[in-house]
């Protein structure tokens, strides 16, 4: 688990199975995602618990749970996960959640937490169609900046055949 101010990052529970497929069945989180199937089922929401769990219970998980830490009510998701020397950085909150800073402290905190649960990862990239101006607010406020246009294979939920890049190291000089 990961503290912050305002939130806690930690493994996925039954618990957060009706938050998890209410969220994703809500088009303004969905329409920016390109992993999760839209409509979002609870057996979804089941399988990605599997997925995020799939380590041994003492290391961390792919993704986590993006809590309140008063309440610890769902909030979203965020997950870094190694690719080689590589990580991919994915994330979405709650509508209600958005404009408040809230990702950049879980992202933060899990850019942070990288180096020791990552070793051999160098970067952490991440992609974003390219007007989700709140995600790319989120990478530039963390570090990352803009490095490639991709064309995707197929189209993504809102139609659009291109992705923005973004990179940073993992390892900065505070690290």
């Amino acid at each position: 688990m990961i503290e912050t101010a305002r939130l806690r990052l930690r493994r996925g529970t039954t618990a957060d199975i009706p938050g998890l497929v209410a969220a994703l069945n809500d088009w303004t989180v969905a329409q920016w995602l390109q992993r999760p199937p839209f409509p979002y089922s609870a057996d979804d929401a089941c399988a990605f618990l599997r997925w995020s769990r799939a380590h041994e219970e003492a290391a961390p998980p792919a993704a986590y749970v993006v809590a309140d830490r008063a309440s610890d009510r769902l909030l979203g998701v965020a997950s870094l996960e190694p690719q080689e020397a590589r990580a991919e950085l994915g994330y979405w909150l709650i509508p209600t959640a958005q404009g408040r800073g809230l990702m950049r402290e879980a992202v933060g905190a899990l850019l942070e937490d990288g180096p020791m649960r990552l070793p051999g990862v160098r970067t952490v990239y991440a992609t974003t169609d390219p007007d989700n101006y709140r995600s790319q607010a989120v990478l530039l406020a963390s570090g990352f900046r803009k490095v490639a246009e991709e064309i995707r294979d197929k189209p993504t939920r809102r139609g659009g055949s291109v992705l923005f890049r973004f990179e940073r190291p993992l390892h900065t000089e505070a690290a």
